[in-house]
């Protein structure tokens, strides 16, 4: 095993964790219908696949409840274009605070954002990964109207606004932080762009320089707004670490989902094997997608950072 990995497994197996304050916060599936196309979408070109029954969801909300989770958070696919969304709502609402992930297109129309709020919609994470119309429909294939309004229209409800903002190559943060400061969301999160599963093939992104652009759009971004920059290595945040959330502060993160979250665990039985098992998914997360080089040794974050990911580690910048 070289030096590199062993050093990857130290930083794994010598971090102690606090059960206590983990996220309890589900992502509830309800299929991969989506009406834009993201271009770093890790769906793929699954999005015409047909949605889970409801019976099926309502079958793991009951399931991740006796878990001891309290917050389920619907995503997909997108759940705006889902026409039952509402029942859905309501279902889980007996059981914990609602949320969803959406790109607003369904949100566009009050009314229906009215009726999820009041069976119980209390969150949305909207997906905003630009405020120029051609970049936005560059990345997604969709028009950016319709989210500005289902934003717009949350705010008037007095929804709960989070922004998820994910960070490449076409990202142009220029200008973002005079849209944010206007809106004033509880937070946004800056996502490193990630290689999962349909964003695989993605040539190599400029990490590095991608967190320079996050740095310079929280200078301008004002106080009293929550910000979370996802699985980027401390040293590229140098000033920055703060913000930095990677897969062991994703564990504590009460606003993201619990690690659970991405895969089917269906033979759990109580919330100390869940707890057990999202400490083994952060581990397994850091090994097979990031590694540590002989000077990360000295870093003060050794056992907080994840690291670099394996396709960026030819380019690692910090000496």
């Amino acid at each position: 095993m070289g030096n590199s990995q062993s050093l990857q497994l130290l930083s794994c197996y010598k971090t102690k964790f606090d059960k206590s304050k983990f996220c309890k916060r589900i992502k509830i599936d309800i299929g991969f219908k989506c009406n834009l196309r993201c271009e770093f979408c890790y769906n793929g070109d699954i999005h015409n696949v047909p949605n889970r029954p409801f019976n099926e969801i309502k079958s793991d909300i009951v399931y991740y409840k006796q878990l001891g989770f309290n917050s389920f958070d619907f995503s997909g696919g997108e759940p705006s274009i889902i026409r039952d969304f509402p029942k859905y709502i309501a279902f889980a609402k007996k059981y914990g605070d609602v949320s969803c992930v959406s790109n607003g297109f369904g949100f566009s129309k009050m009314s229906f954002l009215k009726e999820c709020h009041d069976n119980g919609l209390n969150e949305i994470l909207f997906s905003l990964h630009s405020i120029n119309e051609d970049r936005y429909r560059s990345i997604t294939h969709g028009d950016l109207k319709y989210l500005l309004k289902g934003i717009s229209n949350a705010k008037e409800l007095g929804i709960l606004i989070r922004l998820n903002v994910t960070v490449y190559s076409k990202t142009d943060l220029s200008n973002f932080s005079v849209y944010i400061n206007e809106l004033h969301p509880y937070q946004v999160n800056f996502i490193v762009l990630n290689y999962f599963e349909g964003a695989q093939n993605f040539i190599h992104q400029d990490v590095y320089n991608d967190c320079q652009k996050i740095k310079d759009c929280i200078d301008k971004i004002d106080g009293g707004i929550d910000i979370n920059v996802r699985y980027a290595p401390f040293c590229y945040m140098q000033g920055y670490e703060k913000y930095v959330k990677n897969y062991f502060q994703h564990l504590y993160d009460k606003h993201d989902w619990s690690l659970l979250s991405y895969y089917p665990f269906k033979n759990l039985k109580t919330e100390s094997q869940a707890d057990d098992m999202c400490i083994k998914v952060a581990r397994q997360h850091r090994l097979d997608s990031f590694i540590k080089k002989p000077q990360c040794r000295n870093c003060k974050y050794f056992f907080e950072c994840d690291g670099v990911k394996f396709r960026e580690l030819n380019v690692f910048p910090i000496q």
